[in-house]
């Protein structure tokens, strides 16, 4: 009978031990599921401030570089001048009625347009004529001429005249007679002509006044037999300094800007993040006045309350 009854209490005992670790089984489990739902929430909180961390940064990125090129761009445009400007010359003349030939020096007005010809303030340019004329015997024989260029301001004013000499260049009978068999198959299919080109510089550091701008550029053959193909005018800016470099350079320049703009607006960003994002932990002028204030209402107040326990003491 002993063991039977030892038997049949321990399995009372077996059970509440087998629900004691059925409920601590169930709190972990509870508890597993709340620290892994905390952590999951934790990493979603952080993701999500990384995540918009990065999209902030690289936000702030992109408008740094593009306000930089654009910046660039703008100083480009607006501090380089247009190098070459060039415009055909249509020589204009007075036929001669009883005789044939010129009668008047040819001559060819040009107009300049503000949009198109826009000569900047203070910068030099250069301007000159180019000449095509035919190589024949009439030419040849002609020597030297005289052209003159003239420029007029708004009120058809002269502000500026030059006149120069040229010349063609000499070529002798036998080096044309070589000339023209060497070329014959080129003349004879019309793919070249024989021709000279006249390269006239009229000035070479004109600079624009900007109280009388040039509005017309005269130019003018003072001769009566020479013959010409063709003719082009050329404003061509004399470049210098940061001009220059950056004419001839343009990538170093290019990068040079961007990068130096980059640096200015990240370090106004950065300055503006550190002013007025950060807690300001010092005193300033107006705490320093409060807290000298306080400091005074405090020593009146304990002077008032010395006199009164004074008071006080020798009434007693």
């Amino acid at each position: 009978m002993p063991p039977r009854d030892e038997a049949m209490a321990s399995k009372p005992e077996l059970s509440i031990i087998d629900g004691n670790d059925d409920k601590q089984s169930g709190i972990g489990q509870m508890t597993r599921r709340l620290v892994t739902t905390g952590k999951d929430v934790i990493l979603t909180d952080n993701t999500r401030k990384l995540f918009y961390n990065l999209l902030t940064a690289l936000l702030t990125l992109g408008l740094i570089i593009s306000v930089s090129v654009f910046t660039y761009g703008s100083f480009y445009f607006a501090y380089m001048p247009i190098e070459v400007h060039q415009e055909d010359v249509n020589f204009q003349f007075t036929p001669c009625v009883s005789s044939t030939g010129l009668c008047s020096f040819p001559n060819a007005t040009l107009s300049l347009d503000p949009k198109k010809h826009r000569l900047m303030t203070g910068q030099p340019y250069r301007i000159g004529v180019m000449i095509e004329v035919p190589d024949s015997v009439a030419n040849q024989e002609l020597g030297m001429f005289m052209s003159c260029l003239r420029v007029l301001d708004i009120n058809h004013k002269v502000t500026a005249t030059s006149c120069k000499s040229s010349i063609l260049e000499f070529r002798s009978s036998l080096l044309r007679v070589m000339e023209t068999i060497m070329f014959s198959p080129f003349l004879l299919l019309g793919t070249t002509t024989q021709r000279q080109w006249i390269n006239i510089n009229y000035f070479t550091d004109f600079i624009d006044d900007p109280s009388a701008s040039a509005s017309q550029i005269v130019v003018e053959l003072q001769s009566r037999h020479i013959q010409v193909y063709s003719a082009r005018l050329q404003v061509q800016a004399e470049l210098s300094g940061l001009r220059h470099i950056m004419y001839h350079h343009p990538w170093i320049s290019s990068v040079s800007g961007i990068i130096a703009n980059i640096t200015v607006l990240t370090t106004i960003i950065l300055i503006s993040y550190t002013r007025f994002l950060t807690p300001n932990k010092g005193f300033g002028e107006e705490d320093f006045i409060n807290g000298r204030k306080q400091t005074v209402e405090e020593e009146k107040k304990k002077t008032i309350e010395v006199k009164e326990t004074v008071k006080d003491f020798n009434k007693t």
